[in-house]
């Protein structure tokens, strides 16, 4: 766990596009946020202007991590989420988080004040 004591300590950044291999070559998740060099969450962005952008999130994050049931190869990097703590889908002005792909529920925005 990452306290604030800890924070300075931390080697925390953002990778985008983030080309890993996996599936028939590799997979590309839009934003991986990685401390310590462990990837600690994944977010897949979408256009708002295509059809159903969150559940073509879901179903990419859910490809990426080799969790599509109705498919039997292998299609994602499972490695890529072993010590995943949330996935992120992402449309322009929404947006929903999990730590478990069966129940994604909304971001919430805090107050400003």
């Amino acid at each position: 766990m990452v306290t604030m004591t800890q924070l300075p300590d931390e080697k925390t950044y953002v990778q985008f596009r983030v080309d890993v291999p996996g599936g028939k070559t590799f997979i590309a998740p839009d934003i991986v946020l990685f401390v310590n060099g462990i990837p600690l969450v994944v977010a897949e962005c979408k256009s708002p202007n295509i059809t159903n952008p969150m559940e073509e999130g879901i179903n990419q994050l859910l490809r990426y991590s080799n969790q599509r049931h109705e498919v039997e190869e292998e299609e994602g990097s499972e490695r890529l989420f072993y010590y995943n703590q949330c996935m992120i889908r992402w449309k322009a002005g929404r947006s929903s988080s999990s730590a478990d792909t069966r129940s994604f529920g909304p971001c919430i925005r805090p107050s400003s004040g």
